[in-house]
């Protein structure tokens, strides 16, 4: 919930470019999944213009605190 996308880099620890992978539409949220190298990491941020443009495709950049971060092992 705290990460931050972007079509440009974000001057923070955490900054990895990304690929969209899906975008669901949740009413005030949108539910993305962005690939990050063999990763796909699951995101839900408040409904806004430039996230309700984001397409399957697109390239962004994904950037988090490294404070906010939070492991759940499988």
């Amino acid at each position: 919930h705290r990460v931050q996308i972007s079509r440009t880099p974000v001057p923070t620890d955490n900054c990895f470019s990304a690929s969209v992978a899906t975008v669901a539409y949740l009413g005030s949220f949108m539910q993305l999944g962005l690939s990050v190298g063999d990763l796909v990491l699951e995101c839900q941020l408040p409904s806004a213009p430039a996230i309700e443009a984001l397409r399957p495709g697109d390239s962004v950049y994904a950037a988090w605190d490294r404070d906010d971060v939070i492991m759940i092992p499988r």
